[in-house]
This record gives C-alpha cells, structure tokens and sequence, in this order.
C-alpha cells in the first residue's frame, strides 16, 4: 500500500484527471463522426477506470471515516458510465461501416453481372 501521505495528492489528480475526460466525453458526444477518438477516448477511460480501481485498493487499509473522505465512488461511477456510452457509440459506428460496405458490395455485384 502507497504511504498515505500521498494519497490526498493522488485523489486530487483522479479528480483533474476525470474532470478532463468528462469534457472530453462532452465534446466527442457532439462529433458523430470521430469514431477514431472514441476509441482513444475508450482507451483513456479504461486506464482511468483502472487507476481508480487500484486507488480505492490502496484505501482499504485506511480506517473508515479517512477512507470515507477519500473515496471517488461517484468519479468511479460517472466513468463506467461514461465508458459504457463510449464503447455503444463505438459499436453503432461499427455496425453502419458494416451496413455501408455490405451494400456497396451488393452494389458492385450487380455492377460486375
């Protein structure tokens, strides 16, 4: 477990941290085409979701009042949802690419005969 001296620190940086990606998470909302960016943006929840994950680890040796104050449940919520968005945005841009090329296959087949 991390010296708990740095563990405020470390809370404050996942909070930036999140801030960031839920601006992110805003702008990309907004931009149907950058399907691209999702899958960075998924990326870059994953590592967050991961990072809060060995966080709240390393506060379970605290005693409960300290550990209270120091959790990021909400942060740790907000980005599973977030990630979940993501990963449907992801998905449904996934299947129209796939849509769209089966017909332009479909298409050519009839061109070709």
């Amino acid at each position: 477990m991390e010296d708990i001296t740095g563990l405020p620190a470390r809370c404050a940086a996942l909070l930036e941290q999140h801030e960031a990606l839920g601006e992110e998470h805003a702008q990309l909302n907004s931009d149907s085409g950058a399907l691209v960016e999702q899958r960075e943006h998924r990326d870059h929840l994953i590592e967050h979701r991961d990072a809060l994950f060995r966080y709240h680890e390393d506060l379970a040796g605290l005693p409960e009042p300290r550990r209270q104050r120091l959790e990021l449940n909400k942060a740790s919520a907000e980005t599973a949802s977030m990630l979940a968005e993501t990963l449907e945005t992801i998905e449904r841009s996934r299947e129209a690419w796939k849509r769209a090329t089966d017909a332009w296959q479909r298409v050519r087949e009839r061109l070709d005969h």
